[in-house]
């Protein structure tokens, strides 16, 4: 390769500068996946719901899926930091993993 060809890296520049006129991703890190996803052709895909993130973080994180009345209790919260309160709550719990106390 030439000394004059330069490569470009992920890094560089402002890849949300390249997602043009549409809705910017609400993540920083989103933006730079959305940067190489547009070129392609590729779309996003839909938000999920909100059964559907909790039966994730709940697997991800304690390796269970939720109880039926953890679900209602998630559904109804409609305040904007449930699935916040949902993490910090599972972390938290002395049953799954260490607790939310510092492992080192």
């Amino acid at each position: 390769m030439s000394p004059s060809r330069r490569l470009s890296c992920w890094s560089e520049g402002n890849p949300a500068a390249r997602w043009g006129n549409r809705r910017l991703p609400s993540q920083s890190h989103d933006a730079f996946v959305a940067a190489e996803h547009q070129p392609r052709g590729l779309k996003p895909r839909p938000k999920r719901s909100k059964s559907i993130l909790l039966r994730r973080v709940y697997l991800d994180l304690i390796g269970l899926t939720p109880t039926v009345g953890e679900q209602r209790q998630f559904e109804a919260d409609n305040s904007v930091d449930a699935y916040d309160k949902v993490v910090d709550r599972l972390l938290k719990d002395p049953r799954y993993g260490n607790g939310g106390r510092d492992i080192g």
